[in-house]
């Protein structure tokens, strides 16, 4: 089986509202969350372009890696968890005008084979006036190593995770430092450590103290995740140009978006 490796373009910030957007097709949310209590989501898609779409709706399977990218997996890859075959999504192809809005239902559909355990898929939203990726792959290959599909990405993918069971996780940063790129744009590295079994998800905070003065936030990205594929995963936080760091502290937070608690903060002096 030919590993494809997925190359997607990392947004540094997400808006508050939980909303994907890219060409002219808007999403929200960004991600569906089934357990016991909810069994049912829906996501609304609207068409912000000039001229009607049609978008169709599948399924990819795809892993996290260390670096925050994608690996495209098949599903006959039986020793992961997939959530494509235990949620109905309804319907599967939408045709949107200009400016016009639809919602898509999806569905859990538990059956007797589910072990305990977070299951998860990505839902794919594809314009079908654009040519499938997947019929253009750049194949890779030699005599010594295995062969690769390295994939551009057309469309806009969200998880889909489905939680049985009594699962919990946990956080801690570490690795925290302060760089600067070539064009002397400070930015925030740090590790994020997973324990547990499920995945962690929230929003990073970064906030700078001067001597004698009081915390000022100059760094925010929402929409982090931590998937249980890997159990660490190195981020990068980009700050504003004209931020000055000179004495003071950097208290780097992770907080849980649904109850605004926090999962993990660590401090790191400047000297």
């Amino acid at each position: 089986m030919k590993t494809r490796i997925l190359i997607i373009s990392m947004l540094l910030q997400i808006q508050v509202i939980q909303v994907w957007s890219q060409g002219n097709l808007l999403i929200t949310p960004t991600r569906i969350l089934i357990d016991k209590s909810n069994q049912t989501e829906q996501i609304s898609l609207r068409n912000t372009g000039s001229d009607s779409a049609i978008y169709s709706i599948s399924f990819v399977n795809k892993l996290m890696t260390e670096e925050g990218g994608f690996v495209l997996v098949e599903k006959s890859d039986t020793s992961k968890l997939f959530s494509e075959t235990y949620v109905r999504v309804f319907p599967r192809k939408v045709k949107l005008a200009p400016n016009e809005s639809q919602t898509i239902k999806v569905q859990y559909k538990k059956q007797i084979d589910m072990i305990d355990g977070e299951y998860r898929s990505h839902l794919y939203f594809r314009d079908e006036k654009k040519n499938d990726p997947r019929k253009n792959d750049v194949k890779i290959s030699d005599s010594t190593s295995i062969g690769l599909n390295i994939i551009p990405v057309f469309g806009i993918t969200i998880p889909v995770i489905i939680r049985v069971g009594k699962l919990s996780a946990t956080l801690r940063i570490s690795d925290i430092s302060i760089e600067k790129d070539d064009s002397g744009v400070p930015k925030v590295k740090m590790t994020l450590n997973r324990t547990g079994n499920c995945s962690v998800y929230g929003t990073i905070t970064v906030n700078y103290t001067e001597p004698g003065g009081k915390p000022v936030e100059i760094g925010k990205v929402n929409g982090v995740g931590v998937y249980t594929e890997i159990l660490k995963r190195h981020f990068t936080l980009r700050l504003p140009k004209e931020i000055k760091l000179n004495n003071g502290t950097i208290t780097v937070a992770f907080i849980n978006p649904d109850n605004n608690n926090k999962l993990d903060e660590q401090v790191m002096e400047l000297k």
